[in-house]
């Protein structure tokens, strides 16, 4: 967990420059709802930067740099695994066939995390779906968890509000090179 005052660098995948990050240019329907994602891994930011351009047929690519400086003024929830409670979360975002699965509320500042990659986006499509069967059965729940549980998830933050993003400070984009 964060403490008060405490610093971390984060990177954020783009074909843009992103000085200012606007939550009206975010799309719904993420794993964690609509909001500004970052990573602490450079690399999985650099991935995420390349298939974004790939999808919008644009060939600049860009890691943003951020300093995130957290305070106790904002409410925060951290998903330590991808367990049952993540991934209830994750499904009731990313589709309204899942929003009864959801206990939580949807109204903290920010949300940390694993992301579901490509594979696991897979298993959570599947799930959502029916695939593995209903998804009000636990055993179909439990069934997709563990098949998740074999890949490697990097994480993931997810600033939902102008409250959040008013804590990250922009530092410089670098450009990535294929």
């Amino acid at each position: 967990m964060l403490k008060n005052g405490e610093k971390i660098i984060l990177y954020h995948g783009s074909y843009l420059i992103v000085e200012n990050p606007n939550l009206d240019f975010c799309n719904a329907y993420k794993d964690f709802g609509k909001g500004f994602y970052l990573t602490t891994d450079k690399k999985q930011a650099e991935r995420f930067a390349v298939l974004v351009s790939r999808k919008k047929g644009i060939t600049t690519k860009f890691v943003n740099i951020y300093e995130f400086t957290y305070s106790n003024e904002l409410s925060l929830k951290e998903f330590i695994y991808p367990d049952k409670e993540w991934f209830r979360f994750v499904c009731s975002n990313r589709s309204k066939k899942c929003s009864k699965l959801n206990p939580l509320t949807k109204d903290n500042d920010i949300y940390i995390g694993k992301i579901a990659d490509d594979n696991t986006a897979i298993v959570i499509n599947n799930f959502i779906n029916g695939v593995y069967g209903s998804i009000n059965n636990e055993k179909t729940m439990n069934f997709a968890i563990k098949l998740l549980k074999t890949n490697k998830l990097t994480n993931q933050f997810c600033f939902k509000n102008d409250k959040s993003l008013k804590h990250l400070k922009f530092i410089k984009a670098e450009v990535i090179d294929d």
